[in-house]
This record gives structure tokens, sequence and C-alpha cells, in this order.
């Protein structure tokens, strides 16, 4: 069992892991800390079970931790304080002897102390205990998780209140370095079919990465490819009825690329063991058209019809690619005239890894861009990797844009990577800085890419075309454990889904040009002082008093919290709270913070005015 906690109260939480050594009958908490990029051991301490039960508890005051042990005739608390080392402070006991209470005291040592301790000593030493919960690594919607937690969970994850979720599966917690939190996979299923999912900060229960929201499509079997060779099998397609114009818009491209229409699918795809005895899974698809927009590209008065596909690569063998192509009516006939292999990099492969891959373009200098990003953390191993391309349309066809051309990083930690300059990596695979300062001279905002968080969810007027999700369906726990069991053979049926989404029909006709993130950030020295653009324009520069803020709502107050972090760059996954502040010409959202970074930059006044928002806010909740 895990909990995780504040325990000394300087803003960044610690692992408690609970067992239980039956032999010697005694419960055991191992305490974890993340620092200097890594996870380390603080300490463990012990409780000997003489049929008692045993809890752990948070002394707030002292900050310090408490373990208690019930038995049928005594009682105890000891405390400790965990710092570099965990340390006894002390333990006081109560025991029933001839139907009389004794209270005594020990000291660090065990040793009974002469100090006189009386019922309100204990009771005093009672009030200032806060139960720390620990959570199973696997529990049910009856056991670890009340029933209002997994109504919360529910709710964010959008899953309609008359699903009954039946089983709820917790992962063993992790450190995102990204955000400074320890954080778990949860995941909701209703009898063997899976709801939605999301990597949580268990403390919270606030959705943080990798979310799942609920589809309907997964209760529902769908269409069939006829594509009978592939072991995947397509279970939903798109809910919203196609257009005829876009059904004819789709069938032209597949009849000039001989390529079936395969978006708008969710597909199942297996776990296998390969013959030279390694782990591969099954392709989603063996080839097809994931996504089509038909528009005037190349700004000459007629339209083509771009398609996203995924077919034989002609640079790698034995293995299929990402390509980017352009059709135009010549005549009465529709023809290619332009083509591009992108990446043989695409959830489609035969890879046990979880991937979320965007297709986006927007308009910029007067010229359509289209680029290709991917992003994947393995499920077997571990690593993490990122890609991205891009094509601008000219009058020739398809160009590749040379800042994009060497765009990739591949290993562990990714975290490091996104330090650029301040990396580790720079001479492991590539130069960090130089390729994310190639990416930042396309206009696009600091990147820290991760779930969830690609480059057309963090910048403005992008437009996405084609979106494919690669995830596992099945627990890693439920994976790992299968890997050796299954002695080297056989297939893991099921263990991800890939889901592919055509957003193509959704594309404006008429789009706004993109405007330079880094043009924003110009323009924001030279209107930083305009108070229209701020709730609290002095936030800054001097000390809040209570009564400016009182009269504020709610919302308000997150607003106003919510800017302080704006000031320095912090990105928002709430679209109304992301458009709102990308609507100010102050903000230059840098995805690479995190928010324990962005707290370490806050002036004196920032600091002590965002504790008065909270505090105020917390008093308008109760």
């Amino acid at each position: 069992m895990y909990s995780v906690y504040d325990i000394n109260g300087d803003k960044t939480k610690e692992l408690i892991i609970k067992g239980a050594d039956n032999e010697e009958n005694k419960e055991e908490y191992f305490f974890y800390r993340y620092k200097d990029k890594a996870v380390k051991a603080v300490g463990s301490l012990e409780n000997t079970d003489d049929n008692g039960e045993s809890k752990l508890y948070y002394v707030k005051k002292e900050k310090e931790i408490a373990v208690s042990k019930e038995a049928t005739d005594k009682s105890s608390y000891t405390l400790y304080k965990v710092g570099k080392k965990i340390k006894s402070s002390f333990s006081i006991n109560k025991e029933n002897i001839d139907d009389q209470m004794k209270y005594t005291l020990e000291d660090e040592n065990g040793n009974v102390t002469d100090q006189k301790i009386t019922e309100a000593n204990w009771s005093e030493v009672e009030e200032s205990l806060e139960e720390i919960v620990f959570y199973d690594l696997e529990v049910s919607s009856d056991s670890e998780f009340t029933e209002e937690q997994i109504n919360v969970l529910k709710s964010s994850l959008g899953v309609p209140d008359d699903v009954m979720v039946t089983r709820c599966e917790v992962g063993e917690p992790w450190y995102w370095e990204g955000a400074g939190i320890w954080i778990v996979n949860v995941e909701l299923y209703s009898g063997d079919d899976f709801l939605a999912g999301a990597a949580i900060d268990p403390d919270t229960l606030e959705l943080e990465r990798e979310i799942y929201t609920y589809d309907v499509s997964r209760m529902n079997n769908g269409l069939s490819t006829g594509q009978e060779e592939n072991n995947s099998e397509v279970v939903s397609s798109d809910d919203e009825t196609t257009s005829e114009e876009t059904s004819e818009i789709r069938e032209t491209v597949s009849k000039v690329t001989n390529l079936p229409y395969v978006g708008g699918n969710t597909y199942d795809v297996d776990l296998h063991w390969t013959e030279n005895g390694g782990l591969a899974t099954s392709q989603a698809i063996d080839s097809g058209i994931l996504g089509t927009v038909r528009m005037d590209l190349d700004i000459d008065g007629e339209e083509e019809i771009f398609y996203v596909s995924y077919e034989e690569s002609s640079e790698a063998p034995d293995g299929n690619a990402i390509y980017f192509g352009v059709i135009k009516k010549i005549g009465k006939s529709w023809n290619i005239i332009s083509k591009q292999e992108v990446s043989c990099v695409s959830p489609l492969e035969h890879n046990g890894e979880n991937n979320e891959s965007s297709v986006f373009m927007r308009k910029s200098n007067g010229k359509y861009e289209i680029f290709y990003e991917s992003y994947s953390e393995s499920v077997i191993a571990t690593g993490q990797s990122w890609l991205f391309r891009g094509f601008r349309m000219e009058e020739t066809g398809l160009s590749p844009i040379s800042e994009t051309n060497n765009i990739y990083y591949g290993g562990s930690p990714i975290d490091e990577f996104w330090r650029g300059a301040e990396s580790e990596l720079n001479d492991y695979n590539g130069d960090a800085q130089q390729m994310l300062d190639n990416y930042c001279s396309l206009g696009f905002a600091r990147p820290y890419i991760t779930f969830g968080s690609m480059t057309v969810d963090c910048n403005s007027n992008l437009y996405q075309i084609v979106h494919i999700n690669k995830k596992n369906a099945l627990s890693t726990m439920e994976i790992s454990q299968w890997i050796p069991q299954s002695n080297g053979q056989g297939t893991l049926t099921g263990a991800f889904k890939c889901v592919i989404e055509d957003s193509g029909s959704a594309v404006p006709e008429v789009m706004s040009e993109y405007e330079n993130a880094q043009a924003v950030a110009v323009d924001a020295n030279a209107n930083s002082q305009d108070s229209t653009e701020y709730l609290l324009p002095d936030v800054a520069n001097k000390y809040l008093e209570e009564t400016e803020v009182t009269s504020f709502s709610l919302d308000q107050l997150q607003l106003a919290i919510n800017e302080i972090f704006a000031r320095h760059g912090r990105c928002f996954k709430t679209a109304e709270i992301d458009s709102y502040f990308r609507s100010k010409s102050w903000y230059q959202p840098d995805a690479s913070k995190t928010d324990e970074q962005i707290v370490a930059e806050f002036n004196e006044y920032e600091k002590a005015n965002e504790e008065l928002l909270e505090k105020v806010r917390e008093a308008k909740q109760n």
C-alpha cells in the first residue's frame, strides 16, 4: 500500500510504502523523496503487531509522523522526525492495569521517563493527529477509494452517472518531474470494459496526464475493415454521421491512392512474442488513409485535397511510414501532385509503447504549413521519445521545413531533454538546445511535450487534421505479470487500443494567420504595465490588503491565483483558462516550467499575495 504526503512542509511530497512482514508479525513503512533528479530512500520504520491495529498519522504542528498501535489493553503513539533520516522523538502510552488507566512517556531510545503524563496529555496528542490514508496498488470500488472519490473521478473523466464502475485499478506511484509531484495511474472499468483512466494526483484526485475520457464507442461493437489478415479488430467508428461532401473527399483519395479509408475508428492491438524472443504488438492497421482536408493549399484559386496516409515506407526496409500527400483535379481526373514520406515513428508500428501523434496545420506568412508530432512512452521498458516534422506548401508542392529536419529525441529521462542548454544529454542524442531553438524559431512556445499537452494543445491558431492515440487497454500490472508467466511465447489479446481520429472536416475554410508566440513575448514587454490586461495589475509590486479581494467570487479568486502563475509562463490544461490568458498580450506560455520552478521565481509580493488569495479562497469555500 502507498500514500503521498508533504511531511516536512517543503511543498514536496514524500512517497510512503506500507508493507507487512507476516513471519515476524510487524508492519513496515518505507519513505522515499525525489531529490537531484532521482528517487532516494529516506529510511524506514516498523511497528510490531501484537494482534493490534496500527495506523500512520501526520502531526502538522510538529511536522512529524506518528505511528499508532491499538491492542486490547494498551494503546501507544510513537512520533518520528523525517529529515535526511528518520529519527524517533518519543512515545506516549496508555495501558489498562486492573481497570485503571496508566500513562507513560518513553524517550527516543525507548526508556520510560519520570515525566508525569495525564489523560489531558494523551488527548492533546490525539487531537493533533491527522490520519494518513493508504491505497492498495489494485483496489475496487468498494475498498480503498470511497464511493465519493470514485464519483469525483467519474465526473472528471466524463463517465455518465448511470454507468456503474465495478473495478478501479491503481498502478504503482511514480514521480513526475515535470510537475514535481507523485502521481498514480487509475483505470475505471465496468465489468471487463475499460471506461476511462488517467494519471492522477492521489492526494487531490486532479487529472494530471495520460487522460483518457469516457467514450461510449468503447462499449459498442464496431465495423469491419475487411483486413482479415490483421490481428487487430475494429471496435468502433465515429459517432457523428459523415457528411456527403466529406465522404466524397475520402472516397476520391482512396481511389487515387488505392488505399482504404481507416480513420475515425478504434482498433484492438495484441501484444505477442516474436520468433527471435522479443515482444511486439500487432499493427493497428496494414495501411490506409488516416485523414483528409480539402482547401486551396497553394493559393491558386483552385482547391486541392491534402491527405495523411500510412503505407509502405520507401526508406525503411520491411516497414511502413506516415505520408503527407496532395491531390489536385487536372482536367477530369484527380492526380497526386505532391507526396512526402514523413516518418516511420508512429503509434501504428509494432512497439509496446503508449503513443500520441498529431497532424496539424497553420497558415504562416500567407502559406500553409503541415506538421507531424509524435510522443511516446514505453510500457514494457523505460524511455520516451519525441519527434517533430514540418512541411510547407509551395507552388511546386510540399517542401520540408529545414528547421524540423533533425528534431528527434529518444531515451530517458526526457525531462532532462526539455532543459535544453542545461541538459546533461546534449552529447547523447544530438544537441538538445539546438533542437529546441529550431522548434521555437518557428514561433511555437517553448515545449514540454507529454500526453494531452502536445504542440497543437499549447499554441493558438493551429488546426488538427489527424490525432492518433495508442494506449495500453490492460493495466501495466496485467501486462507486467503476463510477460514472465507466458514463458516467452503466446499472445496477450487486446493489450492496447489505438484510436484514429480524423478532424479534417472541422478545419475552417478561412484560416486565421498564426500568431508567433515569440512575437507575443516582445509585445508583452511593451504592454506589461497596461492595467486593463490584468485582474490584479499591482500583484507583483505591492502587498495586497485582504479587503481588496474579499468581494471576489471563488472563480475570480482562482483566476487571480492563476494570473500570478501565468505571469511566469505557466501553461493551463483547461481550455477556458488557456484561452483567457492567451488573449493577453503579456502572456508567454512556457511548457518546460514546473510549478515548483515558477514558485521559486515569485518575488516577495507575489509570494505573499498568492498566499493571501489562497487564504481568502479557502475561507469562502468553508
